[in-house]
């Protein structure tokens, strides 16, 4: 009978272990909660393109089309204003896009003229 008990007792506290706590937040395995922190600062056209983008930490990254981010994004575009990253299939949103802000001063560049 204590074998029995024994066994019913450890069985129950394996399967209470195992269980996550309802009173903190799911784990964010995607880090979508950071897509916003990270920014896109420019683009380098030449053979390749190359994205200039700092993440939440204020670190810089230098990345192409196919590259893979820390964070397990991937690279999937780069546009002159933007730059596509994958987040993954079962993350929502799967895609997102940062867009290059404009500066103080993007105005008066986009109306100069070459001589």
């Amino acid at each position: 009978m204590i074998p029995k008990r024994l066994l019913l007792t450890l069985g129950i506290v394996s399967v209470l272990c195992g269980m996550r706590d309802p009173f903190q937040p799911a784990p964010d395995r995607c880090q979508l909660m950071q897509l916003r922190a990270w920014q896109l600062h420019g683009v380098i056209e030449g053979g390749q393109r190359l994205a200039i983008i700092r993440d939440a930490a204020g670190h810089w990254h230098r990345v192409r089309v196919g590259d893979t981010l820390s964070t397990g994004w991937r690279v999937t575009a780069i546009e002159a204003h933007e730059t596509e990253i994958a987040t993954g299939k079962m993350c929502a949103p799967s895609t997102w896009r940062w867009k290059r802000k404009g500066t103080q001063d993007a105005k008066m560049d986009s109306e100069r003229h070459a001589l």
